[in-house]
């Protein structure tokens, strides 16, 4: 296609991220590149995303060169946010944070998500609790992607009473609903705790019909904890549910507490 616009080269790019070609939006940044024209924030934030999803780190800082070279994409707040994802998911927190610090009053809530889950990510519990603090002082609203690394966090940190706070503050606190994936994280923090009494409980109460996905969580529970004869009960609630909802995971779970259970 001779004498391609900046539309066209966007164009194609997104479609490579829509698919999941990330190396081919790469790869359309770079020829785009060398026939001397001009990225936006558009390109920028696309490439960035491939880089991101790839953690291919040098080609990000070579976007991130690009960037700074420009004052209009250097001041943009979704370049900087994708910049600070990038950085994040390479694994490199404190220049991560620098971006998110040099932003100032500017950051939005997809700024801060982005920096509470590269904190999340690495295990830095006490860092994401320290962002959500700070995002509610600002007068942040959180938002689905916020909550569900809170209470991820407190999960993987042992923070039941703390996780079932902000699991409740989605509805007492910003007249919102939790979602399935909410109840997935909540049901995974009292599995991981030993609070199945309390996970069941909460699988009855859902708003909606549990899946093979909310039993594997308690089922998950049961084998962490050796409780066998509730993770053989719990197991026959999958069999209401169709093959293809179900996978293969509660079977290995189940197997496993049996073959534990004979070994005892």
């Amino acid at each position: 296609m001779p004498g391609r616009s900046l539309v066209s080269w966007n164009a194609m790019m997104g479609a490579m991220i829509q698919s999941g070609e990330y190396s081919l939006a790469i790869e359309i940044f770079r020829e785009m590149d060398l026939e001397g024209v001009t990225a936006d924030k558009i390109s920028c934030v696309t490439v960035l995303d491939a880089c991101a999803n790839l953690t291919r780190l040098d080609e990000g800082r070579t976007v991130h060169w690009i960037v700074q070279g420009v004052e209009e994409l250097g001041e943009c707040v979704i370049v900087k946010t994708a910049l600070l994802n990038l950085y994040g998911k390479c694994g490199k927190l404190a220049e991560a944070r620098e971006i998110f610090d040099e932003m100032a009053a500017r950051k939005t809530i997809e700024t801060w998500n982005a920096m509470i889950s590269s904190y999340a990510q690495k295990g830095q519990g006490r860092r994401v609790l320290e962002l959500y603090w700070l995002l509610n002082l600002d007068g942040i609203v959180p938002d689905f992607v916020t909550f569900l690394c809170v209470i991820s966090t407190c999960s993987h940190a042992g923070l039941v009473e703390d996780g079932r706070s902000h699991f409740h503050s989605i509805t007492a606190d910003f007249s919102s609903f939790p979602t399935r994936d909410h109840y997935c994280c909540m049901l995974d923090l009292l599995g991981r705790a030993g609070r199945l009494n309390d996970a069941e409980e909460l699988v009855e109460l859902m708003p909606f019909e549990p899946n093979a996905v909310e039993w594997t969580a308690v089922l998950g529970g049961c084998e962490m904890h050796g409780e066998f004869q509730r993770g053989e009960r719990v197991s026959k609630r999958f069999f209401g549910l169709k093959d293809d909802e179900t996978g293969v995971a509660p079977y290995l779970l189940l197997s496993n507490q049996l073959m534990t259970a004979t070994m005892v």
